[in-house]
């Protein structure tokens, strides 16, 4: 190795424009002139005799080295992109053709680098199919043909609309695999039938749930279609995604609300047939309530004694019968089949008159402070939202007991936020977030009306908006999130 080594790269090497570099599999023996300003180095030390690690970061290292063919199954056929790092810590991209060279019995390799800087494509059409490309709405990137190092098929290029969905950066992905978009909501099932097909060499067609760099969902039809070159040669894959996001939530949305509907009706009907003996029982517990004292009057002090406690097994009656009333009446709620009707409406004058029904609801006044931002405007059905809007109030009243309740209204973006934050005994940190659906607990600890706050969250649905809770130090904070006008 010595004696090759000592003979350093052919003068052809030298003097050639492209980086090339020999190394043994564990270091860089020799780099032409190239090689070293393409890797910022300004003496051969500073990168001969290095450990290859230098030559990429710790996550490229295991591509790079079945790139250069340092890994044990030697050198690729052709030429693949790799990511390398500099002396300065940028990334550099370039596409690598390594050869494998044997000389008194020590193995060493080639490797011959066309970095790959943005500079003007070799053929006027490239340049004009990439400039179309990079314009289309639809996602487009292109992968090589085949992984080399048993991670995965690498990116050679993505065009705009992939980096404004995914919110990587072109230079971020470039060299790596299309699994950075891959995260733990994707289905495993679909990502096999796509590699099924991918190891038949044929087109697949699937619906993916993909992740953007901050971690955002998104859905994806994508079509991934193999090229091949003039001696028909499979070389690339070429992935077409349409980001179906909206018509996504749109299928969820209209599933959820038929699965609602029908619960809502049966619910309605069963609220209508118990009603009618719910209110005679009332009535009747009423009339027990005024007309026990008088006859119980007539035993005696015995009879008093006695009284009160046959009181208050009447006064727990009509508590419960008056529960069950409350959750009846929220049950048409969930089966309205009147249409939307969108207006523009002032938020502030809604949560007051929805604040003085659900003083009238509990029977009591509640004591709130105030943290108003006037004049803010929602676009909504008022119906529905001052529903939604007495229906959090009483949860949160309920929950706080006695103590007092905190409303806000505020804009944020394009959305406002209207909040309830009570002093009750908290949530539990899994329900915290969206309500997607009931409780699974008849009243959670923390939760002052659960039937109420979920009807009241299906109905800022049908408002395009959502229903969160958020955990406090002390109690529990519901946000009503709309639209703004």
């Amino acid at each position: 190795m010595d004696e090759l080594t000592s003979r350093g790269l052919p003068g052809a090497a030298d003097d050639f424009p492209w980086p090339v570099l020999i190394h043994d599999g564990e270091r860089v023996l020799q780099a032409n002139p190239a090689c070293l300003r393409w890797f910022g180095c300004s003496q051969d030390g500073q990168l001969v005799q290095q450990p290859l690690a230098v030559l990429s970061r710790a996550e490229d290292e295991q591509s790079l080295r079945a790139a250069i063919g340092a890994s044990a199954v030697g050198a690729p056929d052709s030429p693949h992109l790799q990511r390398f790092v500099d002396r300065n810590d940028r990334v550099l991209l370039g596409r690598v053709l390594a050869r494998t060279s044997a000389s008194t019995g020590a193995r060493v390799v080639f490797a011959l680098i066309e970095p790959e800087d943005g500079a003007e494509r070799s053929y006027e059409l490239a340049r004009l199919l990439g400039g179309a490309v990079d314009h289309l709405t639809d996602i487009v990137f292109i992968t090589e043909a085949h992984a080399i190092d048993g991670v995965g098929r690498r990116i050679v290029f993505v065009n705009r609309a992939f980096t404004e969905s995914s919110g990587y950066s072109a230079q971020e992905v470039l060299g790596k695999t299309p699994s950075i978009t891959v995260g733990d909501g994707t289905d495993r099932k679909t990502l096999g039938r796509l590699e099924a097909g991918l190891s038949e060499t044929r087109t697949v067609r699937e619906d993916l749930l993909k992740y953007a760099k901050d971690g955002t969902p998104y859905w994806v039809e994508l079509q991934i279609i193999p090229m091949f070159d003039e001696a028909g040669k499979h070389s690339h894959w070429v992935s077409i995604q349409r980001d179906i996001s909206d018509r996504k939530r749109m299928e969820a949305r209209l599933l959820e609300s038929a699965r609602l509907a029908s619960a809502g009706q049966l619910s309605a009907s069963l609220a209508n047939e118990l009603n009618s003996p719910l209110a005679s029982v009332v009535s009747s517990l009423e009339w027990l309530a005024d007309r026990v004292p008088q006859l119980m009057a007539h035993l005696g002090t015995e009879g008093l004694e006695e009284s009160k406690e046959v009181l208050e097994a009447l006064a727990d009656a009509r508590s419960s019968a008056s529960r069950i009333a409350t959750a009846t009446s929220y049950l048409p709620l969930l089966a309205s089949n009147a249409p939307l009707s969108r207006h523009t409406l002032p938020l502030v004058p809604l949560v007051e008159a929805a604040l003085a029904d659900a003083e009238r609801q509990l029977g009591r006044s509640i004591t709130v402070e105030r943290h108003f931002e006037r004049d803010l405007m929602v676009a909504a059905d008022s119906g529905r939202l001052s529903h939604a809007l007495r229906l959090a109030i009483v949860n949160g009243a309920l929950a706080s007991g006695e103590s007092r309740l905190a409303l806000q209204v505020l804009a944020l973006g394009s959305r406002v936020h209207f909040s309830v934050e009570d002093q009750g005994p908290g949530i539990a940190s899994e329900l915290a977030g969206a309500v997607g659906a009931p409780f699974d607990a008849r009243r959670p600890q923390g939760i002052g009306d659960a039937l109420g706050l979920f009807v009241a969250s299906r109905l800022v649905a049908e408002l395009d908006g959502e229903l969160v809770l958020l955990p406090r130090s002390s109690g529990t904070r519901v946000e009503l999130r709309l639209p703004r006008a």
